[in-house]
């Protein structure tokens, strides 16, 4: 049955239908009976066809000049992604300065102790050089020098034995003119200073305990040959005093001396 099959009424009911749905201005959609209408004129004027295509299908999209989108790749290596803004935290002012005034005095603090420890250092130097300035300086230091058989034969002496001392070990010194000056470690820990002219014979002797510097004190008396204290003239005064590696010499002249 085709559209010669309506009758006129209906004929003209269907072009009326049409106009509404596909002209320039449809406005079907929306009235539901005039949609059933319109589907059944369209079925009796063409059984066989195609069913007309629903009104409420989008007109196609018009042409545009964009590219269609290029398919990528599922094996191509993929561009990693930027990373999320991260929100800006901004520390509080007072925070900032309460920070800031910590910082400034850890710094003082810190200043405080090397300038303490600064002016520590100092204090003890300088205490130090004047012990050193307002102590006596003696005129010879002399240092140690290998023993040899006059060693061995010093500890054999019988003044030793007298004293009560048990030799440990003989040092040697420096001769000062012609005196040789001896030390003589005892088992004890005592430090024994001895003073010896080969013509005579030991000329002092003393002996201290651990702790304490061993001192001999001599006076050139007349009648002695002059090379055994040197040039000194007579009652000169002489202080031989054994501290650390060396033994000082300190030499005072007689007051009327010339």
């Amino acid at each position: 049955m085709d559209a010669t099959a309506l009758s006129p009424e209906e004929a003209q009911e269907l072009a009326a239908l049409r106009q509404r749905a596909y002209g320039p201005h449809p406005d079907i959609a929306a009235d539901t009976a005039a949609l059933a209408r319109l589907a059944a004129l369209e079925s009796a004027s063409h059984p066989a066809s195609v069913p007309a295509p629903s009104p409420r299908a989008e007109r196609p999209a018009p042409a545009t000049d964009a590219a269609p989108p290029v398919a990528r790749d599922a094996w191509a290596p993929q561009e990693p992604a930027a990373p999320a803004p991260q929100p800006v935290t901004r520390t509080p002012l007072r925070r900032r300065l309460r920070d800031a005034a910590a910082s400034a005095k850890g710094w003082i603090a810190r200043r405080r102790m090397v300038a303490i420890a600064v002016a520590f250092v100092l204090v003890v130097a300088i205490a130090w050089g004047g012990a050193q300035l307002a102590a006596p300086q003696s005129d010879r230091s002399l240092g140690r020098i290998p023993a040899g058989v006059d060693g061995e034969r010093l500890a054999r002496q019988g003044f030793l034995d007298a004293a009560g001392v048990t030799v440990a070990e003989v040092q040697r010194f420096e001769a000062y003119e012609s005196l040789q000056v001896w030390v003589v470690l005892a088992d004890t820990g005592d430090r024994c200073l001895v003073i010896d002219a080969d013509r005579y014979g030991v000329l002092g002797f003393n002996c201290t305990p651990a702790g304490l510097d061993p001192v001999i004190d001599l006076r050139v008396w007349r009648g002695m040959r002059e090379q055994v204290f040197g040039d000194l003239p007579p009652d000169s005064f002489l202080r031989f005093e054994h501290v650390g590696s060396r033994v000082h010499v300190w030499v005072r002249a007689p007051l009327d001396a010339p």
